[in-house]
C-alpha cells in the first residue's frame, strides 16, 4: 500500500514540473514576413550602351538656275550614311509605385556619344563627280515619362517616352578632280562642299526592364528610338560661286543600353 502511494505521488511530482517547465519554456515566435520591395523614390545611376542609324545626306541643288547649266537627274549622288558607336552617361529620376505591381514616373539623362559614319557616292551620269558625307553625333539626353508593371515586386517592365535632344554635325563635299589640278584649292572643278553643327530637339519613345537588387541598387536594360527632325547646310564652290548645292540628313536612330541605379531611401 505504501509503494504505490509512493509510486503515485512520484508520478504526480514529475507531471507537474513537466507542465511548470512548460510554461516557462520560451515561446517560439513565426518569422516575419519578407519585405516588399518598393519603387517609390528618387534614384539616381550611370548607363552605357551603343547607338546606330541609317539617313541618307541627300544633295540637291540650291539654285538650279545659277547651277552652272550642268546638273541634272543622276548628276549629283546622296550618300547613305550608317553612323554607331559607344554612348554613355548618367541619369536621375522619380518614380512613384500608386497601386499595386503599377509604376509612373519621370527620368532625365545626358550622356557622351561617339556615333560616326562616313560614306561616298558617285553620280549615276557622270561618276567622276564623287559626294563624300560624314556626321556625327557627340552629345544626347532625354527627359521621359515612364509607365511600369511589376510582375514581381523586383521586377519591373516600362514603356517611356517624352523628349530628346542631341549635338550633330554634317559635313559634304562634292569632288571632281579637273585634268592637271590636283585638288579643290588648286581651282579643281566642282569642288562644292559645307558643314554644320547644331543642337537639335526632337522626341523618342523606348522601353525597358528593370531588376531591383538586394539593397537599393537596382540594374535595367533599355531600347530608345529617337527622332531630332534635320540638320542642313549649303555647299559652296569658291571657284564658281553660282554653284551651291544643299545638303540635308535625317537624325533618327536607335540606342541599346545597360543601367546601374541607386535608389535613396532603401528597398
Amino acid at each position: 500500500m505504501r509503494l504505490s502511494i509512493w509510486t503515485v505521488g512520484i508520478a504526480a511530482l514529475f507531471i507537474s514540473s513537466a507542465a511548470v517547465a512548460s510554461d516557462l519554456a520560451p515561446t517560439q515566435k513565426a518569422p516575419p514576413p519578407a519585405q516588399r520591395f518598393s519603387w517609390t523614390g528618387f534614384h539616381i545611376g550611370v548607363n552605357a550602351g551603343y547607338g546606330w542609324s541609317t539617313n541618307t545626306d541627300s544633295v540637291r541643288g540650291a539654285n538650279p538656275a545659277t547651277a552652272g547649266g550642268w546638273l541634272y537627274p543622276g548628276e549629283i549622288a546622296s550618300p547613305s550614311l550608317s553612323q554607331n558607336g559607344f554612348i554613355g552617361g548618367g541619369q536621375i529620376g522619380y518614380d512613384d509605385e500608386f497601386a499595386p505591381s503599377m509604376v509612373a514616373g519621370l527620368a532625365a539623362d545626358l550622356s557622351g556619344a561617339s556615333l560616326r559614319g562616313t560614306a561616298s557616292a558617285a553620280g549615276t551620269v557622270d561618276s567622276s563627280r564623287v559626294m563624300t558625307g560624314a556626321a556625327d553625333m557627340n552629345l544626347f539626353g532625354t527627359v521621359r515619362a515612364r509607365l511600369g508593371y511589376a510582375p514581381t515586386d523586383r521586377l519591373l517592365a516600362y514603356a517611356t517616352g517624352g523628349l530628346a535632344y542631341g549635338n550633330s554635325r554634317l559635313s559634304t563635299a562634292l569632288n571632281r578632280p579637273s585634268p592637271g589640278l590636283t585638288g579643290c584649292e588648286n581651282g579643281a572643278n566642282n569642288c562644292e562642299r559645307g558643314s554644320a553643327s547644331a543642337t537639335k530637339v526632337g522626341w523618342t519613345v523606348g522601353a525597358g526592364l528593370e531588376w531591383a537588387l538586394p539593397g537599393a541598387w537596382s540594374v535595367d536594360a533599355e531600347y530608345l528610338y529617337y527622332d531630332l527632325g534635320k540638320i542642313s547646310h549649303l555647299m559652296a564652290d569658291t571657284h564658281y560661286p553660282g554653284t551651291v548645292f544643299d545638303a540635308t540628313e535625317p537624325l533618327r536612330g536607335d540606342i541599346v543600353r545597360i543601367g546601374l541605379n541607386y535608389k535613396f531611401g532603401g528597398p
